[in-house]
């Protein structure tokens, strides 16, 4: 079996990740299954090259997705809790919207803090 070729944008993201020891995860508000399964499944990646991760959403995770998060626990936004992740992680991810605006509360501590 032969591998995929590796892009710009795959090598990118390999070295993305490997400057970084800590992330932080988020996605849009009122998350849905594509969005949650992204964030748990790039939580698990780093994981299992032993990053350090958290996921912090600004809305809940709906019930019929909790099953998702079961593996890697989806945390949900206060203004404390996004301030002790933040200053925890030396990267931020966001998945599923290119749009800073569709993360809610957790947009407004990008600014404030340095994070890549």
């Amino acid at each position: 079996m032969s591998r995929t070729p590796a892009t710009p944008e795959r090598a990118a993201l390999h070295q993305f990740i490997a400057r970084h020891e800590r992330f932080l995860l988020t996605t849009h508000l009122n998350p849905d299954g594509d969005a949650i399964g992204s964030e748990v499944g790039f939580a698990h990646l780093l994981r299992v090259l032993g990053k350090q991760v958290r996921v912090l959403n600004d809305s809940a995770t709906p019930h019929a997705f909790t099953w998702l998060g079961l593996e890697a626990p989806v945390e949900v936004y206060t203004e404390a809790l996004a301030e002790a992740c933040f200053a925890e992680a030396d990267a931020l991810v966001v998945l599923d919207t290119g749009n800073k605006q569709r993360i809610g509360h957790v947009a407004n501590h990008i600014d404030r803090h340095a994070i890549a």
